[in-house]
């Protein structure tokens, strides 16, 4: 299967996303991700099959700088990101990852929508045979 280079986001829609994998709440607004200190961002991107280590600078800069990195990988689909930064997203709506809302993560998920909303991606959560199951459904708009 051929790689194709990754896709680019606006910094605006990196720092949306990086705050939610840091925890930081959005305007003293209720935060639906869990809130990580540098030594578990390192486990976040870890748990994500990824070798990146926080390096102590401030947290949310570097996740966005990380995840710029990252969205710089080949994917083997030129319409979705690379396929770490799937992993990236699928880690962070981890069914396991849920705060301050249910399992489902129905908040949560419309948060990240929220971010993704100008780009061409919109993620979806899928029921398969009464257990979640998280697949990343890309959808063009």
């Amino acid at each position: 299967m051929t790689k194709t280079t990754g896709m680019e986001f606006k910094a605006r829609r990196l720092n949306q996303i990086s705050k939610m994998i840091c925890g930081d709440s959005n305007d003293n607004q209720i935060s639906y991700f869990i809130y990580r200190s540098s030594f578990y961002l390192t486990e976040f991107f870890g748990d994500a099959e990824t070798e990146f280590a926080h390096d102590g600078s401030t947290r949310p800069k570097w996740v966005a700088e990380t995840l710029r990195e990252i969205l710089k990988e080949p994917c083997t689909n030129h319409d979705m990101p690379s396929d770490t930064f799937c992993r990236v997203i699928e880690t962070l709506m981890d069914q396991s990852n849920a705060f301050n809302e249910d399992k489902n993560r129905s908040k949560a998920l419309e948060e990240l929508n929220n971010a993704l909303s100008r780009t061409t991606l919109l993620i979806d959560l899928i029921i398969f045979k009464n257990t979640f199951a998280r697949l990343l459904k890309l959808i063009k708009i």
